[in-house]
């Protein structure tokens, strides 16, 4: 219920758009990035959800672009599973040799002539 005592569907309620004339809906939603899976990285807007291995993996998945920042300070981005680009980068495995320049320094292309040229 909005405080002018209209009604709205819950789940309008902290979803990042006002929906009661006096946006009561929006107000006090601290746990914003709750909203989340646990398998899900929160985007700053607090409206959308990616996927938590897209986090650092060199696409801004988040349309704020959030997904990619602090992404150097972070420990977990270059876990095993990642590859390390020969410039810091870490991006997921399935992008090497994927005829993208995924790493935007190209390492993740460079040793791929072989198998994309044995069609």
């Amino acid at each position: 219920m909005c405080s002018n005592g209209r009604c709205i569907p819950g789940a309008w309620q902290c979803d990042g758009l006002p929906d009661c004339f006096d946006k009561s809906d929006e107000k006090e939603c601290p746990k914003v990035k709750s909203k989340c899976g646990p398998t899900f990285f929160p985007c700053a807007s607090g409206i959308h959800c990616i996927i938590g291995r897209f986090r650092c993996n060199g696409f801004e998945d988040c349309p704020d672009g959030s997904d990619e920042e602090n992404c150097t300070a972070n420990p977990l981005l270059c876990s095993t599973a990642r590859y390390h680009c020969k410039n810091g980068l870490c991006i997921d495995k399935s992008f090497i040799c994927d005829g993208q320049n995924n790493c935007q320094d190209n390492s993740d292309e460079e040793s791929c002539e072989s198998s994309q040229e044995s069609t």
